[in-house]
């Protein structure tokens, strides 16, 4: 039998590993694969719009699609009416859910609605007394003032 098996011949001690080496060949991987990835992203994207172009240039010249004032449109006024579209139809869904909430609820004003909601929902613990500063005028300042409060725990516990 032949004892030259691939797995015995690619052994390696973890000793003959330099790290250094191994951080950069995983460096150099994931920019290949970032790459690749990235252009099979952007040629698909230019491979879809392109075959969009011609169909849309073929159907504008077709005879009973000239009438379609919509296909004539340009690109702002198909965004500001797609726009439009999106925030009636998402402001009116929240509203329903909305509704639907409140009415599921059983409350008859806004009083009622935020008793039962608030026994459903967990209690918010707060204390009654400020542990430190809350207001700074500028980084620098909160900076220094968490380093100055670190330096004080270290000190109680020592």
């Amino acid at each position: 039998m032949n004892d030259n098996f691939p797995d015995k011949i690619n052994q390696v001690n973890s000793a003959q590993i330099d790290p250094k080496k191994e951080k950069a060949d995983r460096l150099k991987a994931g920019i290949f694969f970032a790459l690749i990835s990235s252009i099979g992203v952007f040629s698909g994207f230019g491979y879809s719009l392109g075959s969009v172009k011609k169909r849309e240039i073929k159907n504008l010249n077709s005879k009973k699609l000239k009438d379609l004032y919509y296909l004539q449109e340009s690109g702002a006024d198909l965004a500001r009416r797609a726009l439009f579209r999106a925030t009636v139809y998402s402001v009116s869904g929240f509203s329903l859910f909305c509704f639907s909430i409140w009415k599921l609820s059983g409350a008859n004003n806004f009083e009622e609605f935020r008793h039962k909601i608030g026994s459903l929902l967990p209690q918010i613990k707060r204390n009654k007394e400020q542990q430190g500063r809350t207001e700074f005028r500028n980084l620098t300042e909160l900076f220094q003032y968490l380093i100055d409060e670190d330096n004080k725990s270290k000190e109680t516990k020592k």
